[in-house]
């Protein structure tokens, strides 16, 4: 039987490590580049580490293209006063569906990207990215196995997005309302910072995941977050987020499916996969091929669809969803459970009301809040899984249940929720400039 690796040693040197990030206070030079950076270098910091870093030509080679080609960066949607930032496909999922509730009040939404840079902005950025680098390297706070080459070009290119975000707030044309689904990504944090620097644009967060229980996601550096649900609102609070500046309104990019209940199936199973490392999602299929369930589907992330050969990581039995959306997947099929590793897949299965497995490392806690007992049951073994698996109910009242409390996380979807929000971001647009953010999480730190 197999069962996934302990990895409280690792989550103990996580831990620290992020608390040093946390805790360091850089110098005012390099404070707002620091604030930009630090949550990506927590990410960096806590991957596996990369045994052959691209060539330092390359490397220059990118970070030149994204200082001076115009179609580098995020993506930006202006709708009137309002800018959009996206930075990936669930970013676009969730926002794409405001954005039209926007357009019908403003008008067609214009695509841009970032200005380009010149030779004395190229120069700022590279000479920012040198000192912070130099202080944090005489601050011992970066581990011995993060390659010089990859950190460097991830504090490269972070200084020069934020050089780029600055220009586009530095006139009078900036947007009056920002609006993220992000608060960790260094892009997005380029766009926030500059907009927080420029003083004249209100900043709303619109999250394209559930509440992840992570230092990343302790942090709200906006004036308005438009959360999920009611119990999101709640976390946040315990966290010490400012209370007038949350509300909840639901997942814009989740379509409501009209099923009154899901359909019978036979005995099958749906692992979501998620783009974890190769280590954590070979101990997963270790798990799930001891069960003995040969009735298995898969449904991959969207990051990892375009990936040929993960395909290999499974079994040859293993089936793969053949619909572009899980959620569809789910509605119009329905499974005796859903398995997955720290994945927002489950949120959207509760709301199906089917049950709900998530794969949990010994010495971690579930990725995210909403993944708890007893409503979710959280397993390390194929032992621990077939006891679940067998002790799984799917009756009318066990799935209202498990509907019930989804929809504290997430109280609304589709067209319902994103109009919730589209007004949210009106309000915001018509009110005054609040004086200070929700949480920031990073600059707070003890």
């Amino acid at each position: 039987m197999a069962e996934l690796a302990d990895e409280t040693v690792l989550q103990v040197s996580q831990v620290e490590r992020l608390a040093e990030l946390g805790g360091f206070r850089a110098d005012d030079s390099e404070a707002a580049l620091y604030w930009t950076l630090v949550p990506e270098l927590a990410l960096v910091m806590m991957g596996e580490p990369v045994d052959t870093p691209p060539s330092m030509l390359r490397l220059l080679a990118r970070s030149l293209a994204r200082s001076v080609f115009a179609r580098t960066g995020p993506s930006l949607t202006r709708i009137g006063p309002v800018l959009a930032v996206t930075t990936s496909v669930q970013h676009a999922r969730v926002l794409g569906p405001v954005i039209g509730q926007l357009e019908r009040r403003a008008g067609p939404g214009q695509t841009t990207h970032f200005p380009r840079l010149g030779p004395r902005q190229i120069s700022r950025a590279s000479r920012a990215s040198a000192r912070l680098e130099r202080l944090l390297r005489s601050n011992d706070l970066l581990p011995p196995e993060l390659g010089v080459e990859v950190f460097r070009e991830v504090v490269r290119q972070t200084s020069i997005f934020l050089e780029r975000a600055r220009a586009l707030f530095d006139d009078l044309r900036a947007p009056e309302v920002l609006v993220v689904a992000t608060q960790h990504g260094a892009a997005t944090r380029a766009v926030l910072c500059a907009a927080h620097e420029g003083g004249r644009t209100k900043t709303i967060y619109v999250p394209h995941a559930p509440l992840a229980r992570n230092a990343f996601y302790r942090d709200l550096p906006v004036h308005r977050a438009v959360l999920r649900g009611t119990a999101e609102v709640d976390v946040y609070s315990q966290l010490g987020a400012r209370a007038d500046g949350m509300t909840s309104a639901g997942d814009p990019s989740v379509q409501p499916i009209s099923v009154a209940q899901l359909p019978d199936t036979e005995a099958r199973l749906l692992y979501a996969a998620s783009p974890a490392d190769t280590e954590r999602l070979i101990q997963d299929v270790q798990v799930l091929s001891d069960s003995g369930h040969e009735n298995i589907e898969v449904a991959l992330h969207p990051r990892m669809q375009n990936d040929s050969t993960i395909r290999d990581f499974f079994p040859s039995t293993w089936m793969f969803n053949p619909l572009p959306s899980t959620y569809d997947r789910m509605a119009t099929h329905g499974f005796e459970a859903v398995i997955q590793h720290g994945s927002g897949v489950g949120l959207e299965a509760l709301s199906l009301g089917l049950p709900v497995i998530d794969l949990c490392n010994p010495g971690r806690e579930p990725n995210y809040y909403y993944l708890r007992e007893p409503e979710v049951a959280v397993v390390s073994s194929t032992s621990e899984l077939d006891e679940r698996l067998r002790n799984t109910i799917r009756s009318p009242e066990a799935d209202a249940a498990r509907k019930a409390y989804a929809q504290q996380w997430s109280q609304a979807v589709g067209d319902t929720a994103a109009k919730a929000v589209a007004a949210e971001i009106m309000t915001v647009l018509e009110s005054p400039m609040p004086s200070d953010l929700v949480l920031d999480g990073w600059r707070s730190s003890p």
